[in-house]
C-alpha cells in the first residue's frame, strides 16, 4: 500500500439494509468500504483489494460466512485478512467456538453495539496502519540495502577486470556493466554483438549464445575479441548462464567476462620465447654437428699421414718429431671430443637408451684401456669387481666411468687408482678411489662446474679443459643415478654411481669372459669417402693392413663399381656428396646386393639420432677423429662375426650376411 492510500474494509451480508447500516456504522474511521451481498462476491472483492479488515455475516445463502473465511485462508492474498463474524441467529458457544475454528478473530452478536464495533475496528485498523508502516520501513532499508550492494558491486567490477550483461531472446543487450570495451555501457542497451564486435567475433559469440540458449546448459569459454571500437584483440574468460521463467523455459542470458588480456599475451610471449629457444637451441646443435664434422675432418686427415709417414720414415733423429706431432693431435682431439661431449649434453639432444649388461666386463675393458695411461703416470691401477649384472645406457655409463677415471689419474702423482664394485641390497655401486690431492669441503660442489679445475691455474693442457666432471653430473642426471663424492685434501677422493643391481640368475646368457677372438681376418672393403686427401690415406693404410680396397668418392658411384657377390665389408663417411647419407647408401647397396653386407660408418657427428639409425641397420660407427689401429680393429671384428657358423635360419631366406 502507498503512503497516500486509505485502509479497505470489506463488509458482507445478503441483507442491503444491514449493508446500509454497517457502511453508517464505520463512517467515522478513515477508511474505504467495499461491500458485498454473498459470498462469491465477498472472496471477489477479497482478492482484488488489499484489506485491512472484514466483518462478515454467518447466515447467508449459497455460501455462508465460515465457507468464505475457509476459502479466504486458502488463498495467499487473503490468508492474513482479519475477520470478525456478525450474527443474530448463531450466538451460542458451538458456533462461536466453529468461527473461531476456520479462522475469524472475533464474533460479534447482532444486534450491534456501536461502541464496541468502532472500539474493535478502530484496533484492527491500528494494528493494519503499523503493519504497514513496518512493511515499508522494512521495503524502504532493503531497498537501500539493494542499492549499496549494487553500488559495491558495480565499484568492484569497474575496479576490476570483470564484465556483467543480459541478453534477451533476440540477444540484444538489457544490462551492462561496466565496459572494457571503449563503449559507453547505456548506449549498448538495445544492440547486439553484430553492433559491437567485428564480423568474425560477432559469429562466434552468437553461436555461442545460441548453444546455450538451445540446450539451457551454461557455458564457459576463453574467447578472443575484436570489437569496433579498438583495432587489437581482447582475450575474455565468458561465463553464459541460462535464465529460466517459472516453466523452466529460457527468457534470458546472464553473462560475466573477466578479462585475461595481460595473462593470454605474457602466454603467447613465454611461448615465443619458448620456440625461439628451441629454435636457437636446435640451430646450435646443427652448428656443433657442422662443426663436429668440419673440425674433426682435417684432425683425421693429419692423423692418417702421420700413421703412414711413421710407417716409412726411416731416420730415427725424425721419429720424436713425429711422436710430437702425435701427442699434439691427441689433445686437440681430447679438448674436441670434450667440447662436442658437453655441448650434446647441454643441447639436451643425447637420447637414452637403457640395456641390460654385464657391468663388471664394461669395468675390466676400461680398466685395461687405461692402464698404459696409469702406468706412464707411474700409477697402479687395480680393479675389484664380482659378476654383475645392471640396466642403464652403458654408452652413456662408461662415459661416465672414464671420465672419473681419467680425472683420478689426471690428479693422483703418487700411490693408484682403484675401480670397485661393492653390492647393497638391489643395488650396486660403481666406485672409483684414487690416493690423489683430495678436494677440500668449500671446493666439492664448484669441481662440477664447467671449465672450473683446482691445481691448474697454468692451464696446463695436459690437465685437462675441466669438463670431464661437468659432462659427468649432466650424463648421471640424464640416466636419474646418483653421484656420490668423499673426498679429504691430501688424503684422495672417491667417487662413485649408485646402479641397479639385477638378479644374477640372469648372468646365464652373459659369459664372464668373452670368447678369445680367432686371426683377424682379411677381406675386400668398399671405401666411400668423398674427401680424396682422407681417401688416399686411409685406402693406403687398409691396404697396408692386407685388405683389398675399392675407393669411391659418392654413392653414385659406388652403386655402379659394386657387382654381386659384393665386397665383404663397406666402410662409409656418414656425410655423402649430393645430401645422401652413407645410412642410405649401405641400405641401396644391400638391397642391390640382395644380402645384409657387413658395414661401418665413419663420422664426426655426434648426435644420437645418428647412431639409433645406425643401430637399427645393425651399422658400428666409429667417430672421427680415430686412431688407424682403432679402425683396423673394429673391422676386423666385424668381418670375424660376419664368417661365424651361425644355427639354422627361420626360413629359407633368412638373415644372408654369412653369405659370400
Amino acid at each position: 500500500m502507498r503512503g497516500d492510500e486509505r485502509p479497505k474494509i470489506l463488509i458482507v451480508d445478503d441483507q442491503r439494509a444491514n449493508l446500509v447500516a454497517l457502511r453508517r456504522l464505520l463512517e467515522s474511521h478513515d477508511a474505504d468500504v467495499v461491500e458485498a451481498e454473498s459470498g462469491n462476491a465477498a472472496l471477489a472483492l477479497a482478492i482484488d483489494h488489499d484489506l485491512a479488515l472484514a466483518l462478515i455475516d454467518v447466515n447467508m445463502p449459497v455460501m455462508d460466512g465460515y465457507e468464505v473465511v475457509e476459502l479466504m485462508r486458502g488463498e495467499p492474498r487473503t490468508r492474513t485478512v482479519p475477520v470478525m463474524f456478525l450474527t443474530a441467529a448463531y450466538a451460542d458457544e458451538t458456533h462461536r467456538l466453529h468461527g473461531y475454528e476456520v479462522g475469524a478473530v472475533d464474533y460479534i452478536e447482532k444486534p450491534i453495539e456501536p461502541l464496541i464495533l468502532h472500539t474493535k475496528v478502530r484496533t484492527f485498523l491500528d494494528l493494519y496502519s503499523h503493519r504497514q508502516q513496518l512493511q515499508r520501513a522494512t521495503e524502504a532499508l532493503a531497498d537501500q540495502a539493494l542499492r549499496e550492494s549494487e553500488q559495491n558491486f558495480r565499484l568492484a567490477m569497474s575496479a576490476g577486470q570483470t564484465v556483467a550483461f543480459r541478453l534477451d531472446r533476440d540477444f540484444r543487450y538489457t544490462w551492462v556493466h561496466p565496459n572494457k570495451l571503449g563503449i559507453d555501457p547505456a548506449a549498448l542497451i538495445g544492440w547486439t554483438p553484430d553492433h559491437v564486435f567485428e564480423a568474425e567475433t560477432s559469429t562466434r559469440l552468437l553461436a555461442l549464445y545460441r548453444t546455450v540458449w538451445t540446450t539451457g546448459q551454461p557455458q564457459r569459454r576463453d574467447v578472443t575479441v575484436r570489437s569496433r571500437s579498438r583495432s587489437h584483440d581482447q582475450h575474455f574468460d565468458l561465463i553464459v548462464e541460462p535464465v529460466l521463467d517459472r516453466q523452466g523455459r529460457v527468457e534470458a542470458l546472464a553473462c560475466a567476462a573477466y578479462e585475461i588480456t595481460d595473462r593470454v599475451l605474457a602466454q603467447q610471449s613465454a611461448e615465443r620465447a619458448r620456440a625461439e629457444a628451441e629454435r636457437a637451441n636446435d640451430a646450435k646443435t646443427r652448428f656443433l654437428a657442422a662443426a663436429s664434422h668440419d673440425l674433426r675432418q682435417p684432425i683425421q686427415a693429419q692423423r692418417l699421414l702421420l700413421h703412414l709417414l711413421v710407417r716409412k720414415v726411416a731416420d730415427a733423429a725424425i721419429l720424436p718429431v713425429l711422436e710430437t706431432m702425435g701427442e699434439a693431435l691427441d689433445s686437440t682431439e681430447r679438448m674436441l671430443g670434450k667440447l662436442m661431449e658437453f655441448a650434446a649434453l647441454e643441447s639436451g639432444k643425447v637420447t637414452v637408451s637403457p640395456l641390460t649388461f654385464r657391468l663388471d666386463e664394461m669395468v675390466r675393458r676400461i680398466a685395461d684401456e687405461v692402464t698404459p695411461e696409469a702406468r706412464k703416470a707411474g700409477l697402479k691401477l687395480r680393479v675389484r669387481v664380482f659378476p654383475c649384472l645392471t640396466a642403464t645406457d652403458p654408452v652413456l655409463l662408461e662415459r661416465i666411468l672414464r671420465n672419473l677415471v681419467s680425472n683420478s689419474i689426471r690428479y693422483t702423482s703418487i700411490g693408484g687408482v682403484l675401480i670397485a664394485l661393492r653390492r647393497r641390497q638391489d643395488r650396486v655401486v660403481l666406485a672409483v678411489y684414487d690416493t690423489g690431492s683430495g678436494i677440500p669441503d668449500d671446493m666439492q660442489s664448484a669441481i662440477f662446474e664447467e671449465f672450473r679445475q683446482l691445481g691448474n691455474p697454468e692451464r696446463d693442457r695436459a690437465k685437462g679443459m675441466g669438463l670431464g666432471l661437468a659432462i659427468v653430473i649432466r650424463t648421471a642426471e640424464l640416466l636419474g643415478l646418483r653421484l656420490g663424492l668423499r673426498s679429504r685434501a691430501g688424503r684422495g677422493s672417491v667417487f662413485s654411481v649408485d646402479l641397479p643391481h639385477l638378479n644374477e640368475t640372469g648372468l646365464a646368457g652373459h659369459p664372464l669372459e668373452p670368447d678369445p677372438s680367432g686371426v683377424p681376418a682379411q677381406g675386400s672393403i668398399l671405401l666411400v669417402e668423398d674427401d680424396w686427401l682422407q681417401a688416399k690415406a686411409l685406402a693406403a693404410i687398409l691396404e697396408d693392413a692386407g685388405f683389398e680396397v675399392v675407393s669411391v668418392p659418392d654413392a653414385g658411384k659406388a652403386l655402379q663399381v659394386v657387382e654381386p657377390p659384393g665386397p665383404e665389408l663397406i666402410l662409409s663417411d656418414y656425410r655423402l656428396p649430393e645430401g645422401v647419407s652413407g645410412l642410405t647408401m649401405i641400405r641401396m647397396l644391400r638391397k642391390l646386393l640382395g644380402r645384409v653386407v657387413p658395414a661401418i660408418l665413419i663420422t664426426g657427428d655426434t648426435q644420437a639420432a645418428i647412431a639409433e639409425d645406425a643401430a637399427r641397420e645393425g651399422c658400428a660407427i666409429v667417430h672421427k677423429p680415430y686412431l688407424p689401429r682403432d679402425l683396423i680393429d673394429v673391422i676386423n671384428r666385424h668381418l670375424e662375426t660376419a664368417a661365424e657358423p651361425r644355427s639354422a635360419p627361420s626360413s629359407a631366406g633368412g638373415d644372408r650376411r654369412g653369405d659370400r
